[in-house]
């Protein structure tokens, strides 16, 4: 049968797709195949990619643990960053550094030509990576290759006027949707690095995120649109983040009693 996806087209609805992404959030595999017949069971010709996802987040709630609900819903927690992207390139950043990375957000690097504003620097061992994050505020939307060309060209015009030999230097493109083929086959052939949604394997943002420990503060339920933005506005980016404040007892005058009480209850049924 087919459903409708995110981006208005038809496609065939598979069993095995929608299973791994399930099982690759951490819901355990008797939970995962129930919720997979749940859908099966549901399935109709009006059925769409965001019927398939609630259904499958609503049977987690009951049946899964918190961390593996909040891996199946990362996606739409990262939209949530939105409607800029600032907040996405702090993640980011973040999320780098549990992986070694010394990062910087939004640094201005003079090219040969003019100078440029790289949304985040990453620097580890002897290897500069110039990342150009690349964000979307709802599914359905994919990188294309005019991003990877200018995200390749600003980082050719600042090699070119770079006068330090002793580190090797890479275009980095991060996006939280998928990217196309012509942008996939451009970066690899100009030895650009890759990190989205639909990255193979451990080079998936999925796992850079889930590997890392580290989830937006727009995974918690708990948590109003307002009260996400008030967050923000703070560089509060992550469930660590927040975890910080409440350990510290900076919430006071940003959040009321009732909903830092909510967030603490909801952020120990995750790391318990």
């Amino acid at each position: 049968m087919q459903i409708t996806k995110a981006s208005g087209l038809p496609e065939e609805f598979s069993e095995k797709k929608l299973l791994n992404s399930i099982k690759v959030a951490g819901v355990p595999e008797d939970v995962s195949k129930k919720a997979l017949q749940l859908v099966k069971d549901k399935l109709s010709s009006d059925t769409n990619t965001n019927i398939v996802h609630e259904l499958v987040s609503q049977y987690l709630h009951q049946h899964s643990d918190p961390l593996s609900q909040i891996n199946y819903n990362l996606k739409r927690a990262i939209f949530k960053l939105g409607p800029t992207g600032y907040p996405f390139e702090e993640f980011v950043a973040k999320v780098l550094q549990q992986f070694g990375y010394h990062t910087k957000v939004g640094v201005v690097l003079e090219g040969k030509c003019i100078s440029h504003e790289i949304d985040v620097l990453a620097k580890k061992d002897n290897q500069v990576f110039y990342i150009e994050c690349k964000f979307h505020n709802r599914p359905g939307l994919k990188t294309d290759v005019q991003v990877a060309l200018y995200t390749n060209a600003r980082f050719q015009d600042i090699e070119s006027n770079s006068k330090d030999a002793s580190t090797t230097h890479r275009s980095w493109l991060v996006s939280n949707t998928k990217i196309t083929k012509d942008a996939t086959n451009y970066a690899n052939c100009q030895n650009m690095k890759l990190t989205s949604w639909n990255s193979p394997g451990k080079e998936s943002l999925f796992h850079l995120v889930a590997d890392s420990g580290l989830h937006p503060i727009t995974a918690l339920s708990s948590l109003s649109p307002d009260q996400v933005k008030i967050l923000l506005k703070q560089n509060t980016v992550t469930l660590r983040d927040l975890t910080h404040l409440l350990k510290n007892n900076q919430l006071t005058g940003l959040l009321s009693k009732e909903v830092v009480k909510k967030i603490k209850a909801e952020i120990n049924a995750i790391f318990p």
